[in-house]
């Protein structure tokens, strides 16, 4: 947020003139970071728990619903697709109003499938959990 917050700001301050690349490269290279730094040092951090006597449980640690993580890093890479295709393709060194509202679109759609995805991973996670007592019983 502090990052599209400034690149927004400097936008506005900077009206009629042209634009720096730092705003687009700051973006960019925040929404990387948090893609792949944060997810990794998040997995990394998370311990293992505790046993009863005390001991740290060591176990494999791994990102549990990656269906969300996979639509968001489809999402990412897609992204940056899109940000080439309206700078370098459709209008050169320009972004159009169509180019802006199927942007701000993209972001709806990607909102909606991760929501899915995510509503379908509980309801799986439920059905297993189900089965799992069905047995037990």
């Amino acid at each position: 947020m502090p990052e599209i917050f400034l690149a927004s700001l400097d936008v506005v301050m900077n009206l009629g003139e042209p634009q720096p690349e730092i705003g687009n490269a700051s973006i960019v290279g925040s929404a990387a970071f948090n893609l792949l730094v944060i997810s990794g040092l998040s997995i990394y951090a998370v311990s293992g728990g505790y046993d009863d006597k005390g001991e740290e449980i060591v176990e494999i640690k791994h990102i549990d619903d990656t269906g969300v993580f996979a639509v968001t890093s489809f999402a990412s890479c897609f992204a940056y697709i899109w940000l080439y295709c309206c700078l370098c393709v459709f209008s050169y060194g320009y972004v159009e109003m169509w180019e802006a509202i199927v942007t701000f679109a993209f972001f709806f759609v990607l909102v909606i499938i991760a929501w899915r995805m995510d509503v379908y991973r509980a309801g799986s996670k439920a059905k297993v959990a189900d089965a799992e007592n069905a047995q037990v019983e």
